[in-house]
């Protein structure tokens, strides 16, 4: 599980496990995969070898993935910045209902139907439903701070 980030983006070092800010001025897309027999159930991410608490993404070419979940469907990596955030963009699985909550997977509030939507600090986005195998993706960025 991710640590919590200062308010400028920088993520403290400890322990032995390298730390990561995918929460910037430009957009970047969070994935959870579900594996071929789950479906998104808006649980933190984990797979079947990996726990919750040591289960990293993948982060390339501006992407963050957690792929072959056993779980999934909570997005609590975001929630960690403690910054307000802007979601541009989804790509969701037929059938995946999208929803706004804190940090424990609480509902708070349905998603909005228009984008871009902000998000307050804290906040983070909740996925459920939709086929096995299926997917929930968001474009994020960090709030007021443009995009160049």
């Amino acid at each position: 599980m991710p640590v919590q980030s200062n308010a400028d983006g920088n993520v403290p070092f400890t322990g032995p496990r390298a730390r990561y800010n995918i929460l910037g001025s430009s957009p970047t897309w969070v994935y959870h995969r579900m594996g071929p027999a789950v479906a998104l159930t808006g649980v933190p991410p984990r797979s079947a070898s990996v726990g919750v608490a040591d289960f990293d993404p993948v982060v390339t070419g501006g992407r963050a993935e957690f792929a072959s979940l056993s779980e999934g469907g909570l997005f609590t990596l975001l929630a960690h910045y403690k910054r307000a955030m802007v979601v541009e963009a989804v790509d969701l699985s037929a059938g995946v209902t999208a929803s706004i909550v804190d940090s424990t997977g609480a509902d708070l509030r349905p998603f909005p139907s228009t984008l871009p939507a902000r998000l307050a600090p804290g906040e983070c986005l909740k996925a459920t439903g939709g086929a096995t195998g299926g997917r929930a993706g968001f474009l994020v960025r960090a709030a007021g701070e443009q995009n160049w």
